[in-house]
């Protein structure tokens, strides 16, 4: 079982708990900004696939005492990198939070991103190369006081970009917002939604997808976890016909 954790938009922790123990999480767990969780590949598959609250799914790989830069750059090093991030694979490190000494973020990514490629020099010789646009894998290192907290980000972008938004113009209201919009009414999906905001539409379009039991990922090209040295595109194929099969055709009522 792998620890990981959910982000979503403050004061949605406990609507994002429920959603994941329905999904099948365990040790569901909300804390600031998200939510701790645990289960197998094929619940973080499935979490990308049908969550309608979280901005990135995190999958945590360590956790260390961090006072200053000497302490970031040991507990990167003290990581295998071998499984992650083999020289050919592109990458990108998010560095967020801070403490006393270490108070700049790009200062502790350039950091995170040394300790890695020292590492992979010296076990094969050569490094990744950094691509802060469409990296391979995604490093997250978070710092709260003096705790620092390594993850891989498996969503890529943020999963309120659902991927239908090109097709109907620019809106202030993210997706997941609408989403969890829509839950807070218990709307039950067979009478009638009135939009009073007369804006681009994401609040029918959320409670449509809701209603026809559409999972939002199935509009993303892909995800982050696509391209990790240990994707298992069996399991997701798997995953993504059953989404598809569990699609209703038609709402039933009118929504508007």
């Amino acid at each position: 079982m792998a620890l990981y954790f959910a982000t979503v938009a403050r004061g949605l922790e406990a609507l994002a708990a429920t959603e994941l123990k329905n999904l099948g999480a365990q040790q569901v767990e909300p804390g600031f900004c998200g939510v701790a969780f645990t289960g197998d590949r094929a619940l973080l598959y499935r979490v990308n696939l049908w969550s309608r609250l979280a901005f990135r799914v995190l999958v945590k790989l360590a956790e260390f005492p961090c006072y200053d830069a000497d302490d970031l750059y040991r507990g990167i090093q003290a990581i295998d990198w071998r499984p992650y991030l083999p020289p050919e694979t592109t990458f990108a490190v998010d560095a967020t939070g801070k403490n006393r000494s270490l108070n700049h973020t790009h200062f502790n990514a350039l950091q995170v991103k040394n300790a890695v490629v020292d590492q992979q020099r010296q076990h094969w010789g050569e490094r990744s190369t950094i691509d802060t646009q469409h990296p391979e894998v995604r490093l997250n290192v978070h710092l709260q006081a003096d705790i620092c907290t390594v993850s891989l980000d498996s969503s890529g972008s943020s999963l309120h970009r659902r991927g239908y938004r090109p097709a109907v113009g620019a809106a202030p209201l993210k997706e997941s917002l609408a989403a969890a919009l829509v839950t807070l009414t218990d709307w039950p999906g067979d009478v009638p939604l009135l939009d009073p905001l007369c804006g681009s539409g994401t609040l029918p379009l959320e409670a449509s997808l809701i209603a026809l039991n559409v999972a939002p990922g199935l509009f993303r090209e892909e995800f982050g976890f696509h391209t990790w040295p240990d994707f298992d595109g069996d399991l997701w194929d798997e995953l993504y016909q059953e989404a598809e099969a569990s699609r209703k055709l038609e709402l039933g009522t009118w929504v508007g």
